[in-house]
């Protein structure tokens, strides 16, 4: 196998067209090896510059796809603006995975559990794209083609993604695994509500783990748009959620527990947030 480590961008979209794997953090990459051939050559990504931090742009937020999980999960940036893709780097693996996992490794690997690629949809992300041809930009639901599938041409890498920095709002990511920590998850949801005297004005629900990508609730967001955030809306929403997954059967849970779950996730998750439903207040 022969090793590339690009010093520049435009050795890397060289070296990956000629046919070289890239490699990020390689906590996925080194996985997959394990369970087929391995490739000829491989294009370390490491040491090219400007593939890595959290930045505000304008009314956007920009990161780098080399930045680590643990850089989403401390990035100061993050706290006020996009607290719910802190937590959900912050629930993938161990500290080791977190540590050397990157965010454009978990995007590109397009599983239907990505904790943070569900996020991502949540946050209307796009992803920056550059390849032979030159860059281009697609949104994240266009990127993702299902299961280990991508929009990537030949050649090209993915060096970003952006999304729109939202205003104050409620957000969160919840999880549901076989296990307290260390879990692919069963079903996720990722939450973002705006709020003004307990109506709720915005409303963005993705769900993970329950179609073959993660899926943007648009049914259950509709449900919620302009209406108080008391129990009935909520259960309204929870059944719209439900209705939502397409799930499988498989070794960590049946459909029917994955449809019943998505639902759940929107009520644990207010209970977590200490959001009254008969009185929610918009958030400080």
């Amino acid at each position: 196998m022969r090793y590339v480590a690009a010093g520049t961008l435009d050795d890397a979209v060289n070296a990956v067209a000629a046919g070289a794997v890239p490699l990020a953090g390689g906590t996925d990459l080194l996985v997959a090896w394990e369970r087929r051939a391995h490739p000829d050559a491989v294009c370390d990504l490491q040491r090219v510059p400007g593939l890595r931090g959290v930045e505000a742009q304008g009314d956007r937020i920009w990161v780098g796809a080399l930045t680590t999980h643990a850089d989403l999960g401390r990035a100061p940036l993050l706290l006020a603006a996009a607290p719910l893709l802190r937590e959900a780097a912050s629930s993938i693996g161990a500290v080791q995975v977190r540590s050397r996992g990157t965010v454009g490794g978990n995007v590109v690997n397009a599983s239907p559990a990505g904790d943070v690629l569900t996020a991502l949809y949540a946050l209307d992300a796009a992803v920056e794209l550059r390849g032979p041809s030159g860059a281009r930009t697609l949104p994240i639901a266009e990127f993702v083609k299902g299961p280990r599938r991508t929009a990537l041409a030949s050649g090209e890498i993915l060096t970003g993604l952006t999304f729109p920095r939202p205003g104050p709002e409620l957000q969160g990511y919840e999880k549901l695994g076989l296990r307290a920590a260390q879990a692919i998850a069963v079903v996720s949801l990722a939450v973002r509500l705006r709020l003004d005297g307990g109506v709720v004005q915005e409303a963005a629900l993705a769900l993970g783990s329950v179609a073959p990508t993660p899926v943007r609730a648009l049914a259950a967001e509709a449900v919620l748009r302009g209406r108080p955030l008391d129990g009935t809306a909520v259960r309204a929403a929870a059944r719209a959620l439900s209705a939502t997954a397409t799930p499988i059967d498989d070794v960590r849970a049946s459909a029917e527990y994955r449809r019943a779950m998505a639902g759940a996730l929107l009520e644990r998750f207010l209970e977590r947030a200490g959001l009254p439903l008969a009185a929610a207040a918009s958030p400080a």
